[in-house]
């Protein structure tokens, strides 16, 4: 055989292999049921509570999507996330009054707190432990950053111990 010869019979032989890839990575492909639900990603959602900072997994996993800090004397923690790529957190929890500056300061809020009227939409349970609805006394505040919006609700009945609401969310 001439090289000229070799050279084509190569070739071609190369070309029937890369056909034959494609034909089969198409093929692959359009077996594929992209309109069948079990293909699609379910969101996701959770729903927690702790009684104290000791479960360091679930309080880290609250605190970074809630974008806060827990404070050491935070307890009675309730929160609930969901979302796929954007994600949505409300968590309730109490503090000691003590407390309550190093909170503000770890949370998105871009004012001081100020005594508010709660719209009812937020008051309203979801949960049964969302009771902001029935707080006397209730401070807020609100930030947001490029990615992340957050509202912080303080009920402040009790005089000593501080029942804080936050809602946040990626968008």
């Amino acid at each position: 055989m001439k090289p000229d010869k070799k050279i084509k019979t190569i070739l071609v032989l190369f070309g029937l292999i890369i056909a034959f890839m494609c034909g089969f990575v198409w093929w692959k492909f359009e077996s594929i049921d992209l309109d069948n639900d079990s293909t699609v990603v379910q969101e996701l959602e959770a729903l927690d509570y702790e009684k104290d900072l000791s479960n360091t997994s679930v309080i880290s996993a609250i605190e970074g999507n809630a974008e806060f800090k827990f404070p050491l004397s935070s307890r009675e923690i309730f929160a609930y996330t969901t979302g796929l790529r954007d994600i949505y957190i409300q968590t309730r929890f109490a503090i000691d009054k003590a407390d309550l500056d190093e909170f503000i300061d770890s949370t998105r809020c871009d004012v001081p707190l100020s005594t508010l009227t709660v719209p009812a939409e937020i008051a309203s349970p979801q949960f049964d432990w969302w009771m902001l609805s029935s707080a006397k006394i209730v401070k807020g505040c609100k930030g947001t950053t490029e990615n992340f919006e957050q509202e912080v609700y303080v009920d402040m009945s009790d005089f000593e111990i501080y029942v804080i609401y936050v809602r946040g969310g990626t968008h």
